[in-house]
């Protein structure tokens, strides 16, 4: 083949691509494309995805094929628009929209909108259908509108007048449904929402169960989603959390900050709804109108007038309120009313035969005859058990019967079950600890992982009860549980005051559904105040500039980054009858009560690096209670912090006196002696804390620099790296692997820890100087003294 005929080949070759690509189409997810000829009359639907066409033919228009949504009244373009009553009264509503095109129906849509001939240029038909829709409403919403009483508005909340707006928008071809709303901006998208709350959820214990097949419905939620750690905050108590969670707020704004407080009466009692100043998700859902169910969720008592069912705390057994007095069925649910009904659904745990229990527990069967019969007793293993398990099935039943009776567009139900699960029974669980009898780790060692197969099952009867292609489903919880070798020595149960040293950063989140990314491990700084935010997001409300979370968009796939796309407003302003911040913020009358709350705030705010205030609050905590020990050791803390050594001097040693066994006061005597010099103290110090919690990495990496001072290179060396295979990311342990390696002279190996440090913290200031003096090391080799 001669020049020419190789060059005309290669043109030949080249136009057959070009039209190979010319008639290549993709359809963008959650549209379909109508193929109009050349007259601009319908001839070829096709749906999401590539399709190829030879030859290319006519061009496409692009229709919502997902639902897509407008609101009426617009508060944009008819800020002028009202529509009145019967009686001439403006009715305070605004409508939502949501229309889509019907699979296989776009033609016929297209001939309604555009007759006989498309517009030249129009490539979707998204926005034109929009403005068809607000023309329609412009022109006859108000004659619709007068024909409805003022009486029927408020019986209804506007739904008859929604049907009648629907009715005039009915296109062929295309789906409409109108809902009343009752505030501004853009309220909603039509998709719901199933929050399942698990309290101390954790990774570490769920992942090996779904890799075994354990935890089925766990396993499909992870394949259909994403998941990230989710990081709580200091202190982890569950009312504080679970109430940040609820408000997207701190607990030093939204005031929950313990467990129990003191009533009118002097009653212990759990924290309550009434003392809470900020506002709950469902204070907001129910300013827009989105119907919703609530149970159980911590601190909800008594129960608020919302936009749907809430069911409070009290309703079960709380493992943490022990013997707390019932609160009888006052304030119980909302509607009061549904309380009867919640009644006739109440798992009873002494009704439950022992071939239940015997996935829990391997004990003679006559010790499982009964459980919980007789309530909450103290150091009942199996009866608290028993009342912590018949709650969680009760709060399961009401979740689906309100599922099932009600249709909320958002439900969302706590589980306490396996927190309190975890206080009882994970000192049991395998590995055997050395202080456990052989006895009794083969009688309580699997109901620990069985809970968990529990709650699997539960989120399967939830998941049955709704639509997954129109639901996003979030689990998640508040924080972790400390298990496996991680585990403190000593008792876990709550009565004994030291739950929380079992607690651990972070928890566990874990999201699926439309819009939602699949399975996808986020690598992103997550944490307990950014759920409130997502889910305003995910309806479509806007998100208030003082929630102090933010919108998990990296969660979103295409499509849920245009679909839950946030809007933002300043504040929220509810009505009155929504909410109303209480006057007064809670406080205990009885002083060890009142000292837990100035402690829990001090520790939210030093969390946050504000000492001066976190002093007053611990002062104010030994003002209250002068021998508690965890306000007089979390002042001394504060006070190391701020070099005044002497005054925490004296009351880790008043503490040190009062409670030898104390463990906390070990560690902060330890870093007392540090900071003074008095290494060969600090180190008998820190072994104290570590005798007492072996998985204190904080004392392990303290007596690793402790070591090293006293020039035990060996032993220091040994302390960091046992440190780092627990928490890899630890930076002062890979700072004082630096350290030796510069005290042995192997200054490359002390350059990469001291590199590691600083890429886990930019901002440690010891890390970078050090590096900075090896480079001049380099030069005169030797040894680097500890910085």
């Amino acid at each position: 083949m001669g020049r020419i005929g190789l060059i005309a080949s290669a043109v030949l070759i080249v136009a057959a691509i070009v039209a190979l690509f010319s008639g290549l189409q993709r359809v963008p997810p959650g549209e379909v494309a109508l193929r109009v000829d050349a007259a601009g009359a319908p001839a070829e639907e096709l749906g999401p995805g590539a399709h190829w066409r030879f030859p290319p033919g006519g061009p496409f228009v692009l229709y919502p094929l997902q639902p897509d949504t407008l609101v009426f009244p617009s508060p944009k373009r008819d800020t002028s628009y009202r529509l009145f009553d019967a009686a001439g009264n403006e009715i305070p509503l605004r409508f939502q929209v949501l229309y889509h095109v019907l699979p296989g129906r776009a033609a016929a849509l297209h001939r309604v909108l555009f007759r006989t001939r498309i517009p030249a240029g129009v490539t979707d038909a998204g926005p034109i259908l929009a403005d068809t829709l607000l023309a329609r409403l412009r022109a006859r919403a108000r004659p619709l509108a007068a024909r409805v009483s003022g009486k029927t508005l408020r019986e209804d909340g506007g739904a008859s007048l929604a049907r009648d707006l629907a009715r005039v928008l009915q296109l062929d071809g295309l789906s409409v449904e109108v809902r009343p709303t009752t505030g501004g901006g853009k309220p909603g998208n039509g998709v719901h929402v199933l929050i399942m709350g698990v309290d101390a959820g954790d990774w570490l214990l769920i992942d090996p169960l779904v890799e075994a097949g354990r935890m089925p419905h766990m396993a499909r939620l992870l394949q259909r989603g994403v998941r990230v750690d989710f990081h709580t905050l200091t202190p982890m108590l569950s009312p504080l959390l679970w109430t940040s969670i609820a408000t997207g707020t701190t607990p030093d704004r939204h005031g929950i900050l313990d467990f129990l407080t003191r009533d009118a009466s002097g009653k212990t009692v759990p924290m309550t709804s009434s003392m809470r100043r900020e506002p709950a998700f469902w204070n907001i859902l129910t300013q827009y109108g989105i119907t919703q169910a609530v149970v159980a969720w911590l601190a909800s008592w008594p129960a608020e007038p919302i936009s749907g069912t809430m069911v409070t705390d009290r309703f079960g057994f709380l493992a943490y309120a022990g013997a707390a007095p019932a609160a009888g069925d006052q304030g119980m649910t909302w509607p009061p009313e549904y309380v009867q009904r919640a009644r006739s659904l109440q798992v009873r745990p002494e009704t439950l035969p022992p071939s239940f229990w015997r996935r829990f527990f391997d004990v003679p069967e006559r010790e499982l005859r009964g459980l919980g019969k007789e309530g909450y007793r103290p150091g009942d293993l199996l009866g608290n058990f028993a009342l912590t398990i018949a709650t969680a099935l009760t709060s399961t039943a009401i979740t689906q019967d309100l599922q099932r009776n009600t249709s909320p567009r958002v439900t969302a139900v706590y589980y306490e079950m396996i927190d309190a699960v975890g206080h009882l029974c994970m000192p049991y669980a395998p590995p055997r600890q050395p202080q456990i009898s052989e006895r009794d780790y083969r009688r309580y060692h699997r109901a620990e992982n069985a809970a968990y197969e529990l709650q699997d099952e539960i989120f399967g009867k939830l998941l049955a009860g709704v639509d997954t292609t129109n639901t996003v489903v979030m689990v998640l919880s508040d924080h972790g549980m400390r298990s496996g070798d991680a585990r403190p020595t000593g008792s876990a149960e709550i009565e004994g005051g030291e739950a929380a040293r079992w607690h651990r950063d972070p928890g566990i989140f874990a999201m699926a559904g439309p819009g939602i990314r699949r399975g996808v491990r986020l690598d992103t700084e997550v944490d307990i105040l950014d759920v409130a935010p997502t889910l305003l997001a995910i309806l479509g409300i806007p998100v208030p500039r003082t929630m102090q979370g933010r919108v998990l968009t990296e969660a979103f796939d295409e499509e849920g980054q245009r679909r839950y796309a946030p809007t933002y407003v300043d504040s929220l302003v509810l009505r009155p009858e929504v909410w109303t911040r209480p006057k007064t913020a809670a406080a205990g009358t009885e002083s060890p009560s009142l000292a837990a709350l100035h402690t829990n705030l001090g520790l939210v705010l030093e969390s946050h690096g504000k000492l001066d205030e976190a002093e007053k609050e611990y002062r104010l905590a030994v003002q209250a209670s002068p021998h508690d020990a965890n306000a007089r050791n979390n002042l001394a803390g504060v006070l190391l912090q701020q070099g005044r050594l002497e005054e925490a001097r004296k009351l880790l040693d008043a503490v040190h006196e009062e409670y030898p066994d104390y463990e906390p006061a070990f560690f902060n005597l330890g870093v007392l002696f540090q900071k003074t010099g008095k290494f060969a103290e600090a180190e008998k110090m820190f072994r104290s804390a570590l005798e007492k919690d072996p998985a204190n990495l904080k004392a392990r990496v303290n007596l690793g620099h402790t070591l090293l001072r006293l020039d035990k290179l060996d032993e220091a060396e040994a302390e960091f790296q046992r440190a780092l295979k627990k928490d890899p990311k630890l930076a002062n342990a890979h700072f004082g692997l630096g350290l030796v390696a510069g005290q042995r002279g192997d200054l490359a190996r002390a350059r990469v820890e001291f590199e590691k440090t600083l890429e886990l913290d930019p901002h440690h200031r010891s890390a970078a100087e050090n590096l900075r003096r090896l480079q001049a090391a380099t030069a005169a080799p030797g040894r680097i003294s500890p910085r």
